[in-house]
């Protein structure tokens, strides 16, 4: 018997949103996350997997956001939900230079970017210590293995119109779901329900306190 769930990427953008948000992020950066998952499970690539993951990183504790300015102009930061939503910004306005220093390029990170340089039109390629990936029409391929930088920067190239898929596999618009990634994602979006209370189930719909039909 299968533990998978097929769900659209509406579906899993509007999960992978609430769980982040859940998990501490602001609503804005949680936004980006739920791009980031839909993204990458568009092109088969574990988009729900890579936010439950993510999310466990921060072993229950608020999402560490700070960051410094360094002399070369990027930042130094660990989270990469603000790394990707950072380069997301520098791509909107056209932008390749060197990020960021001192985050990990997680999946989620490369979704969170992929998104964004879908949308501007862009093919980018990312280049960090873990290695080099370029992120176009097919999701994330893994170019090289190691890069040098010890910052994330980027190489920003206008995408063809007649750029094929760079991992030959056809954009998806619904995806098999592991139910145990789906569960730590349920678990951290429940965090964002407001429990109920008295005076809510009071003025809430239904017959509240009473029912006399």
């Amino acid at each position: 018997m299968s533990n998978n769930a097929v769900y659209s990427l509406a579906e899993i953008e509007a999960m992978a949103r609430k769980a982040a948000r859940g998990a501490g992020y602001p609503w804005g950066l949680a936004e980006e996350a739920g791009r980031g998952a839909r993204w990458l499970c568009a092109w088969g690539q574990g988009g729900v997997e890579a936010v439950a993951t993510h999310l466990g990183t921060l072993g229950g504790s608020e999402p560490d956001l700070s960051h410094q300015r360094e002399e070369t102009g990027g930042l130094h930061l660990t989270d990469a939900v603000l790394a990707g939503a950072l380069i997301a910004d520098h791509l909107a306005e056209g932008e390749a230079s060197p990020i960021a220093s001192g985050v990990i390029l997680s999946p989620l990170l490369l979704g969170i970017v992929g998104a964004a340089s879908e949308v501007a039109g862009f093919r980018v390629d990312l280049s960090s210590p873990e290695g080099t990936y370029r992120l176009g029409k097919g999701g994330p391929v893994l170019m090289s293995e190691k890069a040098e930088p010890a910052t994330i920067s980027v190489r920003v190239e206008q995408a063809s119109g007649s750029e094929t898929a760079s991992s030959g596999s056809a954009k998806q618009w619904a995806v098999s779901v592991d139910a145990a990634q789906w569960s730590v994602l349920e678990g951290y979006a429940h965090k964002t329900y407001v429990p109920a209370t008295e005076a809510s189930r009071a003025l809430g719909a239904g017959a509240g306190l009473s029912d006399n039909d």
